[in-house]
């Protein structure tokens, strides 16, 4: 994968990223991946969440599973609101994609 615009659902940004950044193998029909994932028929595949602090969540504006961690911390749960968190790490302040996540 060498890169990629979403327009509209955005559903699979997650997926698609970390194939262009692992430069993982596409599925056996790639044209599969044109179709947004609302469209699709078929079992929807859950993503394994990484627990590494080092994996980058917005790529808008680089930040990583860690940051966010450690302003949760700090802020603690219930001042962590989404808000607040896109304040803060400037996460999900970008295009939006990593806001799932």
């Amino acid at each position: 994968l060498r890169g990629g615009i979403l327009v509209g659902d955005a559903g699979d940004y997650t997926q698609l990223h970390r194939l262009y950044q692992t430069e993982g193998e596409l599925p056996e029909n790639p044209a599969a991946l044109l179709a947004p994932p609302t469209a699709r028929t078929g079992p929807v595949e859950e993503e394994a969440v990484s627990d590494d602090p080092n994996a980058q969540i917005c790529s808008c504006n680089d930040v990583t599973r860690g940051t966010i961690a450690a302003a949760v911390q700090e802020l603690g749960v219930d001042g962590a609101t989404l808000p607040v968190l896109k304040q803060c790490t400037k996460a999900g302040s970008g295009c939006g994609g990593c806001e799932p996540q």
